[in-house]
């Protein structure tokens, strides 16, 4: 049963099976790096451009690639909200994290 569990988290289609509702996005590294820069804020999930959103497709197939190129690296980051109406107002958590994904 501890393997089931794995797989969801390990496997590409199970990650599949969880983008392609867009209910779950992943961000590009490189849209924080970008916001942060400009000393943005992390808009809502609803509000993100399409650019700072990995394309699902593209995502999985870098993952299932083999050969010369790396796999797509992945991290999850969760925190407290800093305020009830945005989780970041002031953007100090991206500040804290910008710098981390390079």
């Amino acid at each position: 049963e501890a393997e089931d569990h794995r797989r969801y988290f390990t496997e590409p289609d199970a990650l599949e099976l969880a983008l392609v509702g867009e209910d779950v996005v992943l961000i590009k590294a490189s849209y924080f790096e970008q916001l942060a820069a400009r000393s943005g804020i992390l808009p809502r999930r609803q509000e993100l451009p399409p650019e700072a959103i990995w394309d699902a497709t593209v995502l999985i197939k870098g993952l299932q690639r083999s050969g010369d190129q790396p796999a797509p690296i992945m991290i999850a980051i969760s925190h407290c909200w800093l305020s009830k109406r945005h989780p970041d107002p002031e953007g100090f958590q991206l500040q804290s994290l910008a710098p981390l994904l390079k």
